[in-house]
């Protein structure tokens, strides 16, 4: 493989119910390594909402740009991190640290299945609702939002 070098590092912005670790990212982190490339995580809750993770994300790119005197960065995001991504780009003004955004299985026009657990259980103030918030904590979550993977609107 032939090294090279990016203008700006890479950000890993994972999901819901998952976390910061090579384990989550597979082979990628120590391949980037083993090629020299910078990178560094997200730092977002798997658990949290879209604008809380959005919030996470501008702070950890603004402290990461302090710290490395780096302007802009290239997200990675996968699955819910994408809109994560998305929402500080669009509404937090993270255009101006952005260079590019790549999403992995993103649900940009939202999920089926939560459109339909939301319709059939989780509609009003269910118990079934109340439990998958409570599972979430159980998985790391500090502001739980499994609600939030609904689709906005339909395809």
């Amino acid at each position: 493989m032939n090294a090279f070098k990016l203008r700006y590092p890479i950000i890993l912005i994972h999901g819901t119910a998952a976390g910061d670790s090579s384990l989550f990212w597979g082979r990628i982190p120590k391949t980037f390594k083993k090629n020299n490339i910078s990178f560094f995580y997200g730092k977002t809750d798997g658990w949290g909402t879209v604008a809380n993770n959005a919030q996470m994300l501008k702070r950890n790119l603004s402290d990461l740009a302090e710290k490395t005197g780096v302007t802009k960065f290239n997200l990675i995001a996968h699955s819910k991190g994408g809109i994560d991504a998305r929402y500080f780009i669009s509404t937090l003004k993270g255009h101006q640290m952005v260079a590019s955004l790549s999403t992995l299985s993103t649900p940009h026009l939202g999920t089926p299945i939560a459109d339909y657990l939301m319709e059939k259980h989780l509609s009003g103030d269910s118990v079934t609702k109340k439990l998958i918030q409570r599972i979430s904590f159980l998985f790391g979550g500090q502001s739980p939002a499994a609600i939030e993977l609904i689709r906005r609107g339909k395809t």
